[in-house]
């Protein structure tokens, strides 16, 4: 059977059980039950974590950033450096493929129906099914 991981923030969080209700039977679907992946190189820490527990898997699906690029309070800068996340994600990959993954980064993720989220990034919206 196909193995895959899960990553990602608060987001994945959201639709992690879901997903691997909809591919039972078809896929063993892992991930950090009950964790909030936050950042992307805490994601990663998680990653090598469940690697230990799968070992070689065929697909890897991550979102990572909103966590990285938000402003650290007290400095209004982000927390990551453009260059810093770039590097996270750089290493996501590269553990990811050395495992025998292929991978899909989720730029955009639907919230579920009954969720909004705040923007980090200090522009003030918020995101929302809402009308």
């Amino acid at each position: 059977m196909k193995k895959v991981i899960l990553l990602g923030d608060s987001i994945r969080a959201w639709y992690s059980k879901r997903v691997k209700e909809l591919l039972e039977g078809k896929c063993e679907v892992y991930y950090a039950e009950g964790d909030n992946g936050r950042f992307t190189y805490y994601s990663l820490w998680q990653l090598a974590s469940l690697l230990e527990t799968t070992g070689k898997v065929d697909l890897v699906h991550f979102n990572n950033g909103y966590w990285d690029i938000g402003n650290m309070p007290f400095l209004n800068r982000p927390i990551f450096s453009t260059e810093e996340y770039t590097y996270g994600l750089e290493r996501i990959i590269e553990l990811s493929r050395a495992a025998g993954a292929k991978l899909v980064f989720a730029t955009t993720t639907p919230l579920p129906a009954d969720n909004h989220a705040e923007d980090n990034t200090g522009t003030g919206a918020v995101f929302s099914l809402e009308k």
